[in-house]
């Protein structure tokens, strides 16, 4: 049975689908999964895992089963894959236990795994593949899911590494085996050599980054004079690789691994050097603007306190960093006659106050300091004087204080 033909059934699309079945069975939440074409060469293709996985459903009988196909992307985000859509069906009690044909399906790394084991699991949840089930009531089942979830890590960082290691030997070997720059073709040996022609062009995207100093016009220059040649528009961001990729002095690199090959030389070593200084500017500069904007934020907070959190309700969710749960207002009250908002997580029933006891802390010593500062300098000492000199102007905004929050 092919996988075209099961998905022939599926209301919800290719990667989701229900089955009920009736009765008092538990209700399950199947999941398949491939990251790599070679996966699916070796025996996991999604075909072999759902049939594994039917031939468990005459024994156990379930009510319903909640189908989950993820295609994949080898390295793909824990959280961006059908099984954050699962947790979030045994949340809401939806579902008894998850189907899988290997632990190792469920994620690449350990901590997460077990992360979504014990959360799974909790009150109750069973995680079941073709050879054994495991729940949290039995201190075996934990350390035998560790294990193999261990081992299952363990084996892809060791694949990786021996994938790794014969790129980098191919790499030495003059093999490329990463996408070809700009103004580079593949060559018969395996290699990539330069594009007649593209001289001008690639000469042109430093000169003009180190007149403009912006990747966004450079590009837009490029692209308006040279279009006829690119037969595409050039982003910013290939302009931003381009400028910072050594192949165009001659020494492509690859996973540390450098080859010195004088033919694929476009720019000498100076105006390279000077884009790199630039570029490096160039961070720091959009560095300062986000800084600037923080600032912007500060000072509004100086002046309308804590009812600037009316705003922040109106345009963003807060959220408990520990449990997932949505923060909303509980009340106000007054610590030291400095007014705190409260706010209750709705998962959890955690309880905060913003600003916190440290941030008013903090503030009571800088209005410390400061009122130490107002002493008229005629009854100043020398040291007073001296210390007094300009400075960073110190802000007494609460934000100041929870850039980075740490509730909970």
């Amino acid at each position: 049975m092919t996988i075209d033909k099961f998905y022939q059934a599926n209301p919800f699309g290719k990667e989701f689908w229900v089955e009920e079945f009736g009765g008092n069975g538990p209700r399950v939440a199947a999941y398949l999964r491939v990251s790599t074409s070679k996966q699916a060469k070796e025996g996991l293709s999604l075909e072999v895992q759902k049939e594994r996985l039917e031939a468990i459903k005459e024994k156990h009988k379930p009510s319903k089963i909640y189908w989950f196909i993820d295609p994949g992307v080898s390295g793909e985000d824990f959280d961006n894959r059908k099984i954050k859509e699962i947790m979030e069906l045994r949340e809401k009690k939806e579902i008894d236990e998850l189907w899988v044909t290997h632990v190792d399906r469920i994620g690449r790394e350990c901590e997460d795994s077990l992360f979504f084991f014990l959360r799974f699991c909790k009150d109750g949840g069973l995680i079941r593949t073709p050879d054994r089930t495991y729940g949290t009531k039995d201190l075996a089942d934990i350390m035998l899911f560790v294990m193999e979830s261990y081992v299952a890590e363990s084996e892809n960082k060791r694949r990786a590494e021996r994938a790794n290691a014969s790129k980098i030997q191919n790499f030495k070997k003059k093999k490329w085996n990463k996408p070809i720059p700009l103004g580079y073709r593949r060559s018969g040996d395996g290699w990539i050599e330069k594009i007649p022609g593209y001289g001008p062009i690639i000469q042109d995207i430093f000169d003009l980054f180190i007149k403009y100093k912006s990747y966004s016009r450079v590009a837009k220059e490029i692209t308006n004079k040279y279009n006829a040649v690119l037969n595409r528009p050039l982003s910013r961001d290939v302009i931003k690789r381009v400028l910072s990729d050594p192949v165009y002095v001659g020494h492509p690199s690859f996973l540390g691994e450098t080859v010195i090959d004088g033919s694929l030389r476009y720019i000498d070593d100076a105006t390279f050097e000077k884009c790199r200084s630039f570029m490096h500017d160039n961070s720091s500069n959009i560095n300062g603007s986000v800084q600037q904007k923080s600032s912007t934020l500060a000072q509004l907070t100086q002046v309308y306190d804590v009812s600037l959190l009316d705003f922040i309700d109106e345009v963003a969710e807060l959220h408990h960093r520990r449990c997932g749960g949505i923060l909303t207002r509980n009340g106000s009250r007054f610590e030291n006659s400095t007014l705190q908002q409260v706010y209750k997580c709705n998962k959890c029933n955690a309880q905060f106050r913003i600003p916190t006891k440290r941030m008013l802390e903090k503030l009571s010593e800088q209005n410390r300091i400061q009122s130490t500062n107002l002493i008229p300098q005629t009854q100043q000492s020398s040291k007073q004087r001296t210390e007094q000199q300009p400075k960073r102007s110190v802000q007494t905004s609460l934000f100041d204080y929870s850039a980075s929050p740490t509730w909970g």
